[in-house]
């Protein structure tokens, strides 16, 4: 699991680069972007739209990688055994309390919060079928083909939505990630 999240949060490292943008600023947004993907999460769950929640669940992981140094991570002690092991409750009730509650802070331990929210994100994709892992190297190809800039306002890189940037733009595909 720990070189699965060493190499999103490489991936996003590398989308931060190339858009010149900063942990720091990512941070900034990071409750109000949380807030309208757990909002995505929901109609997903009311409309019973399996690939629109695993996309939430992969934006919401794209959303708080964002905030976190790999480097940090990837010396960081966590107990990933103990993690393996806990038997997380997987609802999404549980989901929100672990971005919501003492770890939504990213000054807090967000080697810890990004451990236990992928934990929480591939078991809630495992009982839909699909591996997270894979959904998340989608949902990365896709954003890594996205145009556009960032709205200082919003505190968040928004994406081209022109015909022209749309036709260009690969989407992700989730079919291809399902479990054996």
């Amino acid at each position: 699991m720990k070189q699965q999240i060493l190499d999103i949060l490489d991936e996003l490292a590398k989308w931060r680069s190339v858009r010149k943008l900063s942990i720091e600023s990512q941070r900034e947004g990071y409750i109000r972007n949380i807030m309208e993907e757990l909002g995505e999460l929901a109609a997903a769950i009311k409309a019973n739209n399996e690939h629109e929640y695993i996309d939430a669940l992969c934006d919401i992981m794209v959303f708080a990688g964002n905030c976190v140094y790999k480097e940090k991570f990837d010396k960081a002690y966590i107990p990933w055994e103990t993690l393996e092991e806990l038997g997380i409750d997987t609802s999404e009730t549980a989901l929100l309390k672990g971005l919501l509650g003492n770890t939504y802070d990213m000054t807090y331990d967000p080697t810890m919060m990004i451990a236990s929210l992928y934990s929480f994100c591939r078991d809630l994709a495992a009982k839909k079928g699909y591996d997270f892992y894979k959904c998340m190297q989608e949902v990365l190809k896709q954003i890594n083909s996205r145009t556009g800039a960032w709205n200082e306002d919003l505190k968040k890189w928004v994406k081209d939505t022109s015909d022209e940037a749309r036709e260009k733009e690969y989407q992700a595909d989730f079919d291809k990630c399902k479990l054996n």
